[in-house]
């Protein structure tokens, strides 16, 4: 667990449900003496939730803090504070060597894994035994004492590197940053510095930390360590790593105020600075510890209030040009190792560990001083600035090949930061890259693409790999650059679009199992799509290169991947530009993610209407070739492509995901189809829609198909219903095919969706000469619905109050009608019809279309309208047809019915009872019922409870085991809900045993307990019984009041 083998999800919730159950654990009031936990197994307990080097490990730690207070606060008692005074004498203890074994001292690995751990774990119990949980007073109060006296011991360095870490672990927890109490006290936009004693311990720290870092380069290491030039380089490289991120960093961070750190850094670079100036290119080894010392200064020196913005500590005069010499100083110092090196033998390997990171480190704090603060207007420095970003580009293009995988993050912040600065060079206001031209681009744009990608590949494995990837996304899929790219694919169909060709590498890269990178590099180029109106870059336009990969996208089903299976990175990284990134409704299917992306890409489309698309001439280019060409395209490839199983669709096949989401994906872009659109381009998109609607296929499918054809008719009336009326005339219509048609005829004339041409006479008499046929249709769908037609279409057509018997002209449509309405199963059926075409939203939005429930295939399972007149035929059919059935049937009802009426709530849910009886003839009953009572008058109940709360919606084995309470007797069964008992499926298979036992509820989850069932003794057995069951007795306890048994039972 410790090693992290478990996965990030599971491990988080594991920690969370353990400190909710020991939060809710024994009552302070019930501690003693006796059962007090031992600081030793209260350290113990709280290393779970810290790792090595990184405190408080999992991303919802605060939440689980709450919880871990109220437990740590159990062992106080108001007065006196007993973890406080554990937390106070621990750090003293830890950091006077008196807590765990120490070694010798080694500065290659000065810190061991436990130290760590203990180190955080003293930590956090003196932040959780502060009473105001996330202050900081008494917590910083326990650890201050034993920091002075660590840093106190100068001449035993093991001290002193445990009241770092003590420290270290204090600021990464904000509760000894500030001026000691976690405050920053701001006068006038300046913070004030950290009280004289604080100053002490900070020049302490940090004199300690550079010393560390000085030693390491010390030629007597290897004697010391005895360890392999390779190993050592390796624990260099990560002792190196860990001094300049969790220790100068955090120190930074945590006192930007202190005079003590601007000093050091001063005096470090005012040193060094100058050696890495003057150093020969071929002697590049004499530059290694230089270059490492400046980059340590320039970490603790970047948030630094003294410095300003600047992280050189220099004189102001000519500032900018001593970074540019030294930026291209550390561009050219390649390591260079000669022959003739006299050095130790440890030094090369860890100058080519170390070397990498520092260079690039250097380079990438130094850069944003020089690039994006540069005068524009002066020609000669921008000059300078762009021949420094392109050696930037050649070095790095150079050297990702063979730069170590530690030093590769630095590179790529080096190489993203000159990317911008390049790029807003280049780029224009919404012309594009007018002054760049075609090979230019493409060179650059490809030394860029090439360079990130290698740093991705070298960096899959590791926990920066997210990060660089949305960084990656961010910087090449900008609208300016879609658009640009966009403009010079209309110029020259061949170009080579390398925006487009890196979009590809990201699916490629993707696959089927690491469906991440598909969806970092959607979101962001979503975004692009959408244009920037600050830059002038319209919307749509950029994605009009991209017709392709959107069409596959829309119908794009990702494999469900086990959670062990996902990079672990995941969980923890999140975006930092997660507010300028597409977003997913909350809702969305896990399969459906990629596909979510681009249905809210084209709902983040303006919506236009008729009158205002002409205003603006570059809309009709999108949709001329962005929308209505995607459009044409699912309709001919995925609704009508060829089935992969057989002849038929079936439900969870790759046929059936293909089609339903293919419809889908129309019904979502019918919003940006106008009557202004082109007439042959409507008239295609028309006829392949009621093409679509011949074959037969499920509801589910239907039902999208149906919203689309709405949506049709709302935008295209006229067309539309001309189609629907000569559809309507058919006579070789199949049923699925005459109801879809009904249902649409339905919504456009009486539904909520009316078309004026559809209410014209000539038109509602034609649609009525389609329909009237099917009233009796062998079908009961199409029946209905025909019905209900009719008889809301004949009152528009025939004013049915003032027509006489001398009016033979429409004397068939008024005897259908009065028939329709006077026939009693006819109105028992339109009665619960009604509203029957309001049921359908054509207004979906995309977050509703994504948020539909899903079917074990994690396809959309919406209700559709023939489920819904199912429901209706049964319903009509059992009233009208209720006084057939035999008496003791209708007596059984009647019961059925004043049971209903007792309704019993439970956790404010309403339960009906809908009990199934065996049926007793009427001469035996009398006789049964006696021999009943008396069979049950003479048992006694056994003292045994049966506990089966921990089956939650295994009814059958409830319902079994019910029966196997009442055949032993038992005193009761406890279940965890008691309205399992009023369902069918329960009481079929117990019968009535659920009336002979007494049965009560046990809410509670005690399941959450057996995560740390050896913190409390319980006994575990397991019994093999009959029909290959395996029940675990999960815990017995002897009542000692009547010498019963309780038994919780698991069953597996």
């Amino acid at each position: 667990f410790r090693q992290s083998q478990v996965i990030l999800p599971y491990r988080q919730q594991l920690l969370h449900n353990l400190a909710r159950i020991l939060s809710t654990g024994t009552r302070s009031d019930e501690l003693s003496s006796k059962n007090q936990i031992s600081p030793e197994t209260l350290l113990q307990l709280l290393s779970l939730y810290v790792t090595p080097q990184t405190p408080m490990l999992f991303t919802s730690s605060r939440s689980a803090e709450p919880c871990l207070s109220r437990w740590v606060q159990k062992y106080n008692d108001g007065v006196n504070c007993w973890t406080s005074s554990v937390a106070a004498a621990c750090a003293a203890a830890f950091c006077q060597l008196d807590m765990l074994p120490t070694k010798t001292w080694d500065p290659i690995s000065p810190t061991s894994e436990t130290e760590h751990l203990r180190a955080a774990s003293i930590v956090l119990l003196a932040k959780l035994s502060d009473q105001n949980t996330f202050g900081s007073g008494s917590a910083a109060s326990c650890l201050w004492p034993a920091i002075y006296k660590g840093f106190k011991s100068k001449t035993v360095p093991q001290r002193t590197n445990r009241a770092l870490l003590i420290l270290i672990y204090g600021c990464e927890m904000e509760i000894l940053s500030g001026i000691g109490n976690g405050d920053l006290v701001i006068q006038q936009q300046m913070p004030l510095a950290p009280p004289p004693n604080i100053e002490d311990v900070i020049k302490s720290a940090i004199d300690f930390s550079f010393s560390l870092l000085e030693s390491l380069f010390s030629p007597s290491i290897v004697a010391e360590s005895g360890c392999s030039q390779t190993s050592l380089a390796n624990q260099v490289a990560n002792t190196f790593s860990y001094l300049i991120q969790n220790q100068l960093q955090v120190l930074s961070n945590s006192y930007p105020s202190s005079s003590v750190i601007f000093s050091k850094v001063a005096s470090i670079q005012e040193r060094n600075i100058p050696i890495i100036i003057n150093c020969d290119n071929k002697k590049t080894m004499d530059s290694v510890l230089p270059v490492a010392l400046l980059y340590a200064s320039l970490v603790a020196i970047k948030n630094n209030s003294y410095s300003g913005d600047q992280v050189l500590v220099l004189s102001t005069t000519g500032i900018h040009l001593r970074i540019h010499d030294l930026c291209w100083k550390l561009l050219s110092l390649d390591l260079v190792v000669p022959s003739n090196f006299a050095g130790a033998d440890y030094a090369v390997p860890t100058a080519l560990s170390v070397y990498p990171s520092v260079r690039w480190g250097c380079l990438a704090i130094l850069l944003p001083q020089i690039l994006l603060e540069e005068d524009e207007n002066d020609i000669t420095t921008l000059e300078k600035r762009d021949l420094l970003v392109e050696e930037v580009f050649a070095t790095a293009y150079n050297m990702v090949g063979i730069t170590p995988v530690d030093a590769l993050l630095s590179l790529f912040d080096t190489v993203k930061l000159a990317s911008m600065t390049w790029l807003s060079s280049f780029l224009g206001t919404g012309t594009g890259l007018s002054t760049a031209s075609d090979p230019e681009i493409i060179l650059h744009l490809n030394r860029i693409i090439d360079t990130v990608f290698s740093v991705l590949t070298d960096m899959d494995m590791s926990n920066s790999y997210t990060y660089i990837l949305n960084e990656t996304c961010a910087l090449l899929f900008q609208p300016i650059l879609l658009y640009d790219e966009y403009q010079r694919l209309k110029a020259d169909q061949e170009y080579e679009a390398p925006i487009r060709c890196a979009f590809e590498k990201f699916v490629a890269l993707s696959g089927t199992s690491r469906p991440h990178i598909m969806h970092a590099a959607l979101r962001h180029i979503g975004v692009g799509w959408l244009g920037d109106k600050a830059a002038k870059v319209p919307a749509g336009f950029g994605a009009i290169p991209y017709l392709n990969s959107i069409a596959k996208f829309l119908v794009h089903k990702e494999e469900k991947l086990d959670i062990s299976a996902i990079k672990q990175s995941v969980f923890l990284a999140k975006d930092k530009n997660e507010s300028s990134v597409l977003q997913l409704p909350p809702k969305t299917d896990e399969c459906s993610t990629a596909r979510g992306y681009i249905l809210v890409f084209f709902s983040c489309l303006s919506p236009f209407d008729s009158a205002s698309i002409h205003h603006a001439n570059y809309y009709i280019e999108v949709v001329e070739k962005l929308l209505h060409p995607l459009i044409l395209r699912i309709l001919r490839e995925f609704c009508f492509s060829p089935l992969k199983n057989g002849k038929d669709i079936l439900t969870g096949t790759p046929d059936y995901s293909l089609r339903i989401r293919s419809w889908q994906a129309l019904y979502s872009l019918s919003r940006f189809m106008t009557n202004d659109d082109d007439f042959a381009v409507v008239q295609v998109i028309v006829d392949l829609f009621f093409q679509a609607l011949q074959p037969n296929s499920y509801g589910e499918i239907r039902y999208f198909m149906e919203l689309f054809g709405i949506q049709l008719g709302r935008q295209y009336p006229k067309i539309v219903s001309n189609r629907l009326v000569q559809e309507l005339n058919r006579v070789d219509l199949s049923l699925q095919h005459v109801t879809s048609l009904m249902i649409l005829a339905g919504n456009l004339t009486i539904g909520r969706y009316q078309l004026d041409v559809l209410n014209e006479t000539q038109t509602l008499n034609q649609l009525l000469v389609g329909v009237i046929p099917w009233l009796s249709s062998a079908q009961g769908f199409s029946r209905a619905i025909a019905q209900l037609l009719v008889y809301s279409i004949v009152p528009v057509v025939v004013d049915i109050a003032g027509a006489t018997e001398e009016d033979n002209r429409y004397w068939y449509l008024i005897s259908v009608y009065r028939f329709l309405e006077k026939n009693l199963d006819m109105k028992r059926l339109r009665n619960k019809l009604f509203n029957l075409f309001d049921r359908y939203n054509a207004d979906l939005t995309v977050s509703e279309l994504l948020s539909i429930s899903v079917d074990e295939g994690n396809e959309a399972d919406p209700e559709h309208v023939c489920d819904f007149i199912k429901k209706c035929l049964d319903d009509a059919y059992l009233e009208s047809h209720a006084h057939q059935a035999p008496a003791w049937k209708q007596v059984q009802k009647l019961h059925s019915l004043e049971q209903q009426k007792e309704i019993s709530y439970i956790d404010g849910t309403k339960f009906l009872s809908n009990l199934q009886r065996k049926i007793i003839p009427l001469d035996a009953l009398n006789i049964s019922h006696s021999t009943r009572q008396e069979r049950l008058s003479r048992r006694q109940n056994q003292s045994l409870v049966i506990c089966a709360s921990l089956l939650h919606g295994e009814v059958p084995t409830l319902a079994g085991l019910a029966r196997s309470a009442e055949i032993f007797a038992a005193e009761s069964l406890v279940i965890s809900d008691l309205g399992i008992v009023r369902m069918d499926s329960f009481q079929t298979i117990s019968v009535t045993a659920g009336d002979w036992i007494p049965i009560s509820e046990c809410q509670e989850n005690v399941s959450e307990y057996f995560q740390i069932v050896e913190f409390f003794h319980f006994v575990w057995f397991l019994l093999d019984l009959p029909n290959d069951i395996l029940v675990t007795i999960i815990y017995t306890k002897i009542c000692s009041e009547n010498n019963s048994v309780i038994i919780y039972v698991d069953f597996t």
